[in-house]
């Protein structure tokens, strides 16, 4: 079976059958700290946010959709937004504005600039040093920042990490593969359906 195959298997059962209330079935309660990198127009920070009424940092880097997600999330001192993309290191890059398709790894003729700040940076400014969940869906830029926070160990300080792995990215299986075994030593699997969405608990 190939990837695309399997992606497809996976997302028709994932909506046959309703699975989408597993991404917000975790053990949090209102002194939790969740991270949404990939907050689009605020979906997930808006129902985390109305099952548990945690602290949520949440990361957006196309102003449009940042703005229109401000809009759909609930008031709050307890959610923060920043207009910038989580990455491996302080830069400004072109990405590409596909609604929730938008990659920096897709090149198309509409594109805008973007600042990207590394995660390393923005732990240590607002002082953060342990995350019961983080949530990633970043298009293709999940595989380079999950391969960082395990070279900096920042996946130790992640109580459950969420992610969303994408099949258009060179090389994608083996890189998810590998990044795989490596959440093993810390990390173990709680549920698994592959190119659509994946957790991991700290052991």
């Amino acid at each position: 079976m190939t990837i695309e195959e399997e992606f497809q298997k996976n997302i028709n059962y994932w909506f046959t059958n309703n699975l989408e209330d597993m991404r917000y079935d975790y053990p949090l309660n209102e002194n939790s700290i969740v991270f949404d990198i990939g907050f689009y127009k605020g979906e997930f920070t808006k129902k985390i946010f109305n099952e548990f009424a945690c602290q949520i940092i949440a990361f957006e880097p196309i102003e449009k959709y940042f703005l229109q997600g401000l809009k759909n999330i609930p008031r709050s001192k307890k959610i923060k937004v920043f207009n910038y993309a989580v990455g491996i290191e302080d830069k400004i890059e072109g990405i590409t504005v596909q609604d929730d398709s938008s990659s920096l790894l897709v090149k198309s003729l509409n594109t805008q600039l973007i600042e990207i700040r590394s995660f390393s940076s923005i732990l240590k400014e607002l002082n953060i040093n342990s995350i019961d969940l983080i949530k990633c869906n970043i298009e293709g830029a999940e595989y380079s920042l999950l391969e960082y926070m395990l070279d900096l160990g920042i996946t130790n300080i992640c109580k459950n990490i969420q992610v969303q792995f994408h099949t258009f990215v060179e090389n994608a299986e083996e890189r998810r593969n590998k990044i795989r075994e490596r959440l093993k030593e810390t990390h173990k699997l709680t549920y698994d359906f592959g190119w659509i969405w994946e957790s991991w608990e700290l052991k």
